[in-house]
């Protein structure tokens, strides 16, 4: 067991936040790196997967005693690319003024992956209470479409099959997404994201008990009215 605390949040997304990872073009090795020494340095168990050339997930686990099934962290590295409109400040300045952090990603989100990383540190502080629970912290390089995530749940869109879940998630933005597409096809004026929480509620609200999220745009699709 560490003997003390020393890891800093807000001084580690500073340093994710000098290195860009724009997407596109992609191109998250480089932070992935980082994440993973850092969680190294601390401890804990991660590895690297390099899914497409440059493009790399960060996996990291806290070990529990296994009785309960896990709980997944889960943050994205890449960021919206800087644009074309002016700064105030270097986009990837990674300073801090007047109490806040400046820079591309530092709220989207890798004072997200910072936290996370922070909160493994105290969870793998007091290993020694015996967590009853894996900790599993996922670092993806782009969205879910992008990563491992899609994997594990396009086969079940595929074969309408939802038995055991591997998701449970009340709100999974790549869902959202889809739902969003489908109704922009009929010209619908209402904001989308809004437009999407009703429906995604309403189809959420008929998910039998047990299956994975998944479904939803399943149940989604069959109970539209074009």
């Amino acid at each position: 067991m560490q003997d003390s605390i020393t890891f800093d949040p807000v001084d580690f997304t500073a340093k994710l936040v000098r290195i860009p990872s724009c997407d596109p073009p992609g191109g998250e090795l480089a932070v992935a790196q980082v994440v993973a020494q850092q969680l190294t340095a601390l401890g804990i168990e991660c590895e690297l997967d390099e899914f497409q050339p440059g493009r790399t997930n960060v996996i990291g686990r806290v070990r529990g005693t296994g009785t309960k099934r896990p709980m997944v962290f889960s943050a994205h590295l890449d960021t919206v690319p800087v644009g074309d409109q002016e700064w105030d400040f270097p986009p990837f300045a990674g300073t801090v003024k007047e109490g806040q952090l400046q820079g591309r990603g530092s709220s989207d989100m890798k004072s997200a992956v910072a936290t996370f990383i922070a909160a493994a540190d105290r969870l793998n502080y007091a290993d020694e209470l015996g967590l009853d629970r894996d900790i599993v912290y996922q670092m993806l390089s782009g969205g879910a479409g992008q990563s491992r995530m899609s994997d594990l749940r396009m086969p079940l869109m595929i074969s309408g099959a939802y038995d055991p879940p591997t998701a449970s998630l009340k709100m999974f933005e790549k869902d959202l997404s889809i739902i969003g597409n489908d109704i922009a096809e009929k010209g619908v004026q209402t904001p989308l994201f809004d437009a999407c929480q009703v429906l995604y509620g309403a189809a959420f609200a008929e998910l039998p008990e047990g299956l994975d999220t998944a479904a939803i745009f399943e149940i989604y699709r069959n109970g539209r009215k074009d």
